[in-house]
């Protein structure tokens, strides 16, 4: 089984971007610094695609470099060590470090979805009856 990763996924809403836009971002994607001879194509690729100037040169089919792994090779649990330089957390310190016991559960989501509430080991998770 293959597992497609966040890479093929952002290679795929690529190819559905224009020509200027596909050239910086798979520029990027492999690894490119941004500097002026990029800032300078894409900008002149731009132009071209807009029609602001004609095109100059034949353009190439921009050749994405996709990632195929095989699912066992990924497969299996992730384990969270530690956390360090922790940043705007009430009774931490800026330069704490917290191991992380291996038999932690961490619940998580966005502000408002009770992430920060205190639950008990011993209760199931789920919501108040109303």
């Amino acid at each position: 089984m293959i597992e497609k990763l966040l890479k093929n996924d952002i290679i795929e809403w690529l190819k559905v971007c224009n020509y200027w836009f596909q050239y910086a971002a798979n520029r990027l994607l492999e690894g490119e610094d941004v500097n002026e001879a990029l800032i300078e194509t894409t900008y002149q690729l731009f132009k071209e695609d807009r029609k602001l100037k004609p095109i100059e040169a034949e353009r190439t089919e921009i050749v994405f470099d996709e990632i195929t792994v095989d699912a066992e090779d990924t497969s299996g649990n992730l384990q969270l060590q530690f956390i360090k330089e922790i940043e705007n957390v009430n009774a931490l310190a800026e330069s704490q470090s917290i191991q992380i016991n291996p038999y932690l559960t961490i619940i998580y989501g966005g502000n408002g979805s009770a992430g920060g509430r205190r639950i008990d080991g011993e209760h199931a998770i789920l919501p108040r009856p109303a």
